[in-house]
């Protein structure tokens, strides 16, 4: 079994030769002149932290036989626009995009069952990404400060939200919940945007909607409050008609009939 351990030369296209079926953990670690690679169809594995730090990395499409990544493979290419992930793989690991800021195409395989720890935070090019029907987990900060993110339909099947899964993605508009739902982490849905929740058939409870219950009563710097709901609740004409008031503390319920989580 071939294994490319370390990548020793500088071109700006690379050909990875085709007997070639391991790419070892950091085989080609901060090779900032490379702009283009090819990989063979045989390739098997990849390692952890591969391509970390491949700065002028544009492009990549990693061939259907490879059936393992490791984490942190496409780290901090800040260069990297389109990426094709193989069709066998089962999981995005953590950090795979960890500050891929030009990145705005991603294909994700259609049996993706999780997608690991800031696997795309601060893919701050990133505007779309269709969710394989297959995905049941998304962990911690997964689209962390992807700052272009628009609006999200949660496959059927999903059961984790982790914690600031959406933190601070501010051109969120609309967030589809499905029913399946057991767990939303702490501020998952702290978009810091006018954000619209659609959970028509979800039971949501407080829990839910941890960490200010996902509102944000933005009080100016004199602490008081400005009368314009549409800049003070980040929640906004949401549909969660499957909620039960008396669960909530007495400021939440509040904050979720000014907003009509149950009439609109």
């Amino acid at each position: 079994m071939a294994v490319l351990k370390k990548y020793e030369g500088n071109e700006e296209e690379v050909v990875i030769g085709q007997d070639i079926v391991v790419i070892a953990d950091y085989a080609f670690y901060g090779c900032t002149n490379m702009k283009r690679i090819h990989l063979p169809d045989g390739l098997k594995e990849i390692g952890s932290d591969a391509f970390y730090g491949c700065e002028n990395l544009e492009e990549v499409i990693i061939p259907d036989s490879v059936y393992y990544i490791g984490e942190g493979l496409f780290a901090r290419c800040r260069s990297l626009k389109k990426a094709v992930l193989s069709a066998s793989l089962t999981s995005v690991p953590k950090i795979t995009f960890f500050q891929c800021e030009s990145l705005v195409s991603v294909t994700l395989p259609q049996r993706i069952r999780r997608i690991g720890r800031a696997a795309f935070e601060q893919c701050r090019s990133l505007e779309k990404l269709e969710l394989p029907a297959s995905l049941k987990f998304i962990e911690d900060n997964a689209f962390d400060d992807c700052t272009s993110l628009r609006d999200i339909v949660l496959p059927d099947k999903l059961e984790t939200l982790g914690s600031n899964v959406f933190f601070n993605c501010t051109a969120m508009r609309l967030l589809v919940l499905p029913d399946t739902l057991t767990s939303v982490g702490k501020g998952a849905l702290e978009t810091r945007s006018k954000l619209s929740l659609s959970a028509p058939h979800l039971a949501v409870r407080p829990a839910m909607l941890d960490n200010n219950w996902n509102l944000n009563w933005n009080f100016g710097a004199n602490g008081r409050y400005n009368g314009r709901n549409e800049d003070n609740y980040q929640l906004f004409r949401s549909y969660l008609p499957h909620v039960t008031l008396k669960e909530w503390k007495p400021l939440a319920r509040v904050v979720l009939a000014a907003n009509y989580l149950e009439t609109e």
